[in-house]
């Protein structure tokens, strides 16, 4: 499968999307899934997310696997500091922002 497939099915919101919860075990309810982002920096903004009922407004990112957060240097790069959810096809590693902000990981 293909990160854009997986931003293709994020962007036309096709997934279940009832009883969401990260790898790290927390609730997660979106709201607003944000504006796909044609420019360098994460793959949605503006996302409006509740997790553990904590309400977020941020950014999204997608990968096939969580430790391409890594390997694309996403935890050394500021324009990911805003990131709220880190969506995923399999968690293999949990990922930080900048700030060392613990992002959850939804696998779909």
């Amino acid at each position: 499968m293909k990160e854009d497939f997986l931003q293709y099915i994020w962007e036309n919101s096709l997934f279940k999307s009832d009883n969401l919860i990260s790898s790290e075990g927390e609730s997660i309810i979106i709201h607003d899934i944000g504006v796909r982002n044609k420019n360098a920096g994460p793959d949605f903004v503006n996302a409006e997310i509740t997790i553990n009922e904590i309400k977020w407004f941020g950014n999204v990112e997608i990968h096939i696997k969580s430790s391409l957060w890594n390997a694309h240097s996403h935890s050394n790069d500021p324009a990911y500091n805003n990131v709220i959810l880190h969506v995923v096809l399999e968690n293999n590693c949990r990922v930080k922002t900048l700030d060392n902000f613990v992002i959850p990981n939804l696998e779909m």
